[in-house]
């Protein structure tokens, strides 16, 4: 078999074929960590992924989510108050509570979440 050019693959808009190998060490690095997160969590677009999701039952997908900007702490890690601060802005939000009424898999999929970061 012919070797691949990895700039040529049509899912691969990455940037320059010099920038190649970091970008392939950065996917196998994060490759090789998710085996160690006790769960993902994965914007989403309502249950437009449902069936993937199911193939990868530690993937969390909440969403859509409303691009609120979280602020590091003193030692660049998001704490869990800021995010929890986050989640109580966007529960306000009309177009959010709508999506996640009780009943439904994005409604489960949300309180998860929240349970999670009360933990």
């Amino acid at each position: 078999m012919p070797p691949l050019d990895t700039s040529l693959m049509p899912w691969n808009k990455a940037g320059a074929r010099e920038g190649q190998p970091v970008i392939f060490q950065l996917v196998t690095r994060c490759n090789e960590t998710k085996d160690l997160a006790e769960i993902i969590v994965c914007n989403s677009f309502l249950e437009a992924e449902a069936s993937a999701f199911k193939l990868c039952p530690n993937i969390l997908p909440i969403g859509p989510l409303t691009g609120l900007a979280v602020v590091p702490g003193v030692n660049g890690v998001v704490t869990k108050e800021e995010v929890s601060g986050k989640v109580i802005r966007v529960v306000g939000d009309n177009g959010i509570e709508s999506c996640v009424a009780r009943g439904g898999s994005s409604y489960e999929n949300f309180k998860r979440f929240v349970d999670l970061l009360k933990q």
